[in-house]
């Protein structure tokens, strides 16, 4: 995509490759130390030039458990399909900062998709060509959930259909890690207001680390428009706590898909899920406008 780079330029990256190879704990730890070859320089790419912009071919690789959410996704897309209710779908990534995807253009790969004016679509088929061709890490290797939630919300609010119940799916390998600078958690009433599941008086859930608190505050201006949040955490890095306490303080599923699990090990428990995830939908209305 950017071309060849210079002898210079390529002499430093294969002495960085050959030194990672030399020096990193992990890879002795693996038992590869200054063995060169496919394992080793793709363990290199996905740890030291993860980015889209570093290694623009990493999205076809099944890293896992990354690769695992876009195949969650693609399964939950097509379930949506098989469904034929109308559906229609927004995608946003996030990382040190969000973003609505609504376009596939790169002069690498030979899909091209763009979603024109309309970022929600009923076009699922775009949605999840969008989605595979992202990598882990494809912009940064942060996990910024509060933001994605944020970006979510905003797109539903302005672009959603009339009379449409909104319902966010969030999906994360890893934990909430950013947050604007500066920001606090403004005042409400207790935890227990949001997280008491079994009405025992005591909260089921809560954090001092603000970077949950951001996503999770974010997650509660959702609820208080009356948006149901189905969470799915992908791998032992994961954090199953926040997206669990998401999901059942407002009213939607959890999907916990443990580390060590492959697509088809997760097909069943998925389904399944997304069936419950569907049922949790409220029945068509007919409306006057």
């Amino acid at each position: 995509m950017k071309g060849e780079p210079s002898a210079s330029v390529s002499e430093a990256r294969w002495k960085q490759y050959i030194q990672w190879v030399m020096y990193d704990s992990g890879v002795s730890n693996a038992g590869y130390r200054k063995r060169y070859g496919y394992r080793t320089l793709i363990s290199y790419l996905l740890d030291q030039r993860a980015n889209n912009t570093q290694s623009e071919d990493l999205w076809a690789i099944p890293h896992y458990p990354f690769h695992a959410c876009k195949d969650g996704l693609s399964l939950f897309l097509g379930f949506l399909d098989d469904l034929e209710y109308g559906d229609e779908v927004g995608l946003v990534t996030y990382d040190s900062s969000s973003r609505v995807e609504d376009e596939l253009n790169e002069a690498d790969i030979a899909e091209i998709v763009s979603l024109g004016s309309d970022r929600i679509t009923d076009e699922l088929d775009k949605i999840d060509i969008i989605q595979r061709h992202k990598q882990a890490a494809h912009y940064a290797s942060y996990t910024g959930l509060g933001y994605g939630i944020r970006d979510a919300r905003d797109l539903m609010s302005d672009e959603r259909r009339y009379g449409a119940r909104p319902a966010l799916l969030v999906m994360t390998d890893g934990r909430a890690n950013r947050r604007p600078s500066g920001w606090r958690l403004p005042s409400w009433s207790r935890w227990s207001d949001v997280t008491d599941w079994d009405n025992n008086g005591s909260a089921n859930y809560s954090t001092s680390d603000r970077n949950k608190q951001y996503a999770f505050y974010q997650a509660k201006l959702c609820m208080e428009e009356g948006y149901v949040i189905h969470t799915m955490s992908v791998g032992s890095s994961a954090d199953g706590n926040l997206m669990e306490a998401i999901a059942l303080s407002s009213g939607g599923v959890w999907v916990d898909s443990p580390g060590g699990a492959t697509i088809d090990d997760l097909r069943e428990q998925l389904l399944e899920a997304f069936g419950g995830i569907a049922a949790a939908v409220p029945p068509a209305r007919l409306s006057h406008e």
